[in-house]
């Protein structure tokens, strides 16, 4: 007979999702306390209850060395963005880039050329009207 189509189920990933978050052990209660400190600054401070749950500390950086760790996780992961780029480029030849720069170098030729030419005709039209 007729192919049937399959039909997605919308809240099939929202089901998957809520399934794994049922399970019992993934759910712990969590006691939070609030405290003001010496400087006035409010902090907030959550603990599960479990103690299996717990992490060990890990030792305060001050900013300035987190910062400067930032930026430089920033410049590596740019320098390598920049050389996977540049495996990417089709370069020219070594024919079409003595072309290219033979172009470009005859314009500059003749543009300045032009230039010199209105700048002479200019300037002498200056000095008959004030001379």
């Amino acid at each position: 007979m007729g192919l049937q189509q399959k039909r997605k189920d919308p809240n099939k990933k929202k089901k998957a999702r809520e399934s794994s978050s049922d399970h019992a052990e993934d759910k712990q209660p969590v006691k939070s306390a609030v405290s003001v400190g010496k400087s006035g600054v409010l902090s907030i401070l959550k603990s599960a209850s479990s103690d299996t749950s717990r992490k060990t500390a890990k030792p305060v950086k001050s900013q300035a060395e987190s910062g400067v760790r930032r930026y430089l996780d920033i410049s590596v992961q740019f320098l390598r963005e920049v050389r996977v780029e540049l495996k990417k480029v089709t370069w020219p030849s070594r024919k079409q880039t003595i072309g290219a720069t033979t172009v470009v170098l005859l314009l500059v030729i003749l543009v300045s050329i032009f230039l010199g030419i209105v700048d002479f005709g200019l300037s002498s039209l200056i000095r008959l009207v004030i001379g």
